[in-house]
C-alpha cells in the first residue's frame, strides 16, 4: 500500500513537471501509461489519459484485463472533478482546483527539483524525439523523457541505490481528439456523498 502511495505521488509529480517545465501540452491527446514496480513481473497500474481542448480530461484507471475500474474527469471550463467508479456506477463531484488542473493537464509527473535537473541527452520514443533529464535528490535519481515541442513525458524511471523502483512508459501517444462523450457522467451512474 505504501509503495502504491508513492506511486500516485510520483504520477502527481511528474504531471507538475511536465506543465511547469515547458508550458501547454497539445490542446487535444490520448496517451495510456503502463507502471511497473520493482520486483514485479507483471504491470503494476495502466491509466489511460484523454485531454479534449485543453479545458477537460479524463484519467481512467485500468486493471490488468483492461477494464477500467475508475475514472477521474477534470472539467476546467465547470470547475469539478468528478471521481466515477464503475463497480458501482457512481461518482462523486467536487470543485477542481487551479493547482491540480495545472498540475494534471500535462500528462505524468513525479516530484522535480530545477536546481539539481540536467539534461543528459536525446532519444527516440514513440517515434517522436525526446529530450532526457536527471535529478538526483535525496538518494534517488529520476529519469524523465520528454517529448520535443509536445510537452509530454513519455517515460520516466526511478532508482534508488542504483536499482530501478519504478518504471512509467507511454505504451500509446497520440496527438488526437477523443470523443466528447468520455468527459460526462454516463446516464446509469448515479452521485454519491
Amino acid at each position: 500500500m505504501k509503495l502504491r502511495l508513492r506511486l500516485i505521488g510520483l504520477v502527481a509529480g511528474l504531471l507538475l513537471f511536465s506543465t511547469l517545465a515547458w508550458g501547454a501540452p497539445p490542446q487535444n491527446y490520448i496517451l495510456t501509461y503502463s507502471y511497473k514496480e520493482m520486483g514485479r513481473e507483471t504491470l503494476t497500474m495502466t491509466l489511460k489519459y484523454y485531454l479534449h481542448n485543453g479545458i477537460k480530461l479524463r484519467i481512467d484507471y485500468l486493471s490488468t484485463s483492461g477494464a477500467v475500474r475508475m475514472s477521474k474527469i477534470f472539467q476546467q471550463d465547470k470547475g469539478l472533478v468528478w471521481t466515477l467508479y464503475s463497480f458501482s456506477k457512481q461518482y462523486q463531484e467536487q470543485s477542481l482546483d487551479q493547482g491540480a488542473w495545472d498540475t494534471v493537464k500535462g500528462g505524468f509527473a513525479f516530484e522535480w527539483d530545477w536546481d539539481q535537473c540536467q539534461k543528459t541527452g536525446e532519444t527516440k520514443l514513440l517515434n517522436y524525439p525526446c529530450d532526457i533529464y536527471r535529478m538526483q535528490k535525496n538518494g534517488k535519481t529520476t529519469t524523465a523523457y520528454v517529448a520535443q515541442g509536445m510537452n509530454i513525458v513519455l517515460k520516466a524511471e526511478s532508482k534508488e541505490n542504483d536499482k530501478i523502483v519504478l518504471t512509467m512508459e507511454a505504451a500509446d501517444f497520440r496527438p488526437e481528439k477523443a470523443a466528447a462523450s468520455l468527459f460526462e457522467i454516463p446516464a446509469e451512474y448515479t452521485k454519491s456523498q
